[in-house]
């Protein structure tokens, strides 16, 4: 099988897991693994792959997407303000000084304050697990062991279906929490999803939200990933014929991840997902089993 067809099959597999229950990297590296694929920089054709699904989860969610936008530019002007408002007060009598824009007043800048809070507790716990996630990314076992906690916390979630906070109700903790489990879910094998609905429910957030609010925060960890490795490679992360490949993956995963979205979110919003608990458990276990007997 040449490259490009393995490129392929791995850029379907990863619109078919972005919206699932279920470690999408770890399903990557096994099939990498099976398939013999030889690539330079396999965590960037990862991380392209996934932004092809970013971009089609700002698809799929375009108002909030364009609302989010609006409501960005607005935060940047008035803090733009407010800091020539302060330079320009130090020099103006107390009567006389101007008085500063509100930044934060709608529900959709405040959901862009939460996003912000998300993004860097991401950051800063996947900063943290860059080395040992590099270290074991491909092993086996790891990416068992990371099935099997997601399993357990899969089987949990369905028991937490009470929450009622939306954007208005939503806290900062509540942020920073999914924004950990954000980071936290680079380690091979565990599901991002899994791990930030189940807390995004813990800490009280409705259903439909919680699923919402998991994928939209997953945009900003999946922009600013790309720009890192971007900025820490350079030209240099991938030859022009692997740019390609790249390319064509980022495409194909764009359009099989619109085309499922709305249907695996609807189902998910409306089903229980434990049965994704067992698939886990079972995909954990034989990984686990497969470690030790089978030579790589």
């Amino acid at each position: 099988m040449t490259q490009i067809w393995k490129v392929i099959l791995m850029a379907i597999l990863s619109g078919l897991t972005a919206f699932l229950p279920v470690s999408g990297s770890g399903h990557l590296e096994v099939l990498r693994s099976l398939l013999g694929f030889d690539f330079s920089n396999p965590l960037y054709l990862d991380i392209v792959l996934h932004f092809g699904v970013t971009l089609a989860v700002i698809a799929a969610f375009y108002r909030d997407s364009l609302r989010l936008l609006i409501d960005g530019f607005g935060i940047v002007f008035d803090c733009i303000f407010n800091l020539v408002t302060l330079i320009a007060n130090l020099f103006r009598e107390k009567d006389a000084k101007r008085r500063y824009h509100r930044v934060i007043f709608t529900s959709g800048r405040k959901f862009w304050l939460l996003l912000m809070i998300s993004g860097m507790m991401t950051s800063l716990v996947g900063l943290i697990l860059f080395e040992f996630t590099n270290a074991v990314i491909s092993s086996w076992l790891m990416i068992g062991i990371g099935c099997v906690v997601s399993a357990v916390v899969l089987y949990f979630c369905d028991d937490l279906n009470y929450g009622m906070k939306r954007i208005g109700e939503a806290e900062d903790s509540d942020a920073a929490v999914i924004g950990t489990a954000q980071g936290i879910a680079v380690l091979p094998g565990v599901s991002r999803f899994a791990l930030t609905f189940y807390l995004g429910l813990k800490c009280g957030l409705e259903r439909g939200f919680a699923i919402k609010y998991s994928f939209l925060s997953m945009c900003s960890a999946s922009i600013g990933a790309l720009l890192l490795e971007l900025i820490r490679y350079g030209n240099g992360v991938v030859t022009s014929q692997e740019a390609t490949m790249c390319g064509i993956g980022f495409v194909v995963s764009f359009v099989v991840s619109i085309l499922l979205i709305r249907t695996v979110l609807r189902w998910v919003l409306k089903h229980p997902v434990k049965w994704f608990s067992y698939y886990n458990l079972a995909l954990g276990v034989l990984l686990v089993i497969l470690s030790f007997v089978v030579k790589r």
